[in-house]
């Protein structure tokens, strides 16, 4: 079981190393003016880290949540709730104009 569950941290380590890195370029070409992002890779170096926990508990333990915990697609599914019921109500009050062609008639008109 020791064997598999080490498999299963070196695998959640990858993947968080792959997303710090990314990210990581990413920043670093916007700052040379790229538009270029990043896409973190959410899910799996924490499914890899409880399939780590579950298979060595007594012998990894908590250690086996340390690439979870670094790894930045992890944030984003802690963040994602936030951020959305933030845009579900900065998207209310938002002004419904469209910028570029669109139906006049349609148009809403902004509230005072």
């Amino acid at each position: 079981m020791i064997y598999g569950s080490i498999i299963f941290l070196i695998l959640a380590a990858v993947i968080a190393a792959g997303n710090i890195g990314g990210c990581t370029a990413a920043m670093l070409s916007k700052r040379k003016g790229s538009d270029k992002g990043y896409s973190c890779i959410p899910l799996f170096s924490l499914l890899f880290s409880v399939g780590s926990w579950l298979l060595g508990r007594n012998t990894i333990g908590w250690w086996a949540f340390v690439p979870a915990i670094l790894d930045p697609g992890t944030w984003v599914l802690i963040a994602l709730p936030g951020a959305l019921i933030e845009l579900f109500r900065n998207g209310k009050n938002a002004n419904t104009e469209p910028t570029s062609g669109g139906d006049v008639a349609n148009r809403v008109a902004p509230q005072k």
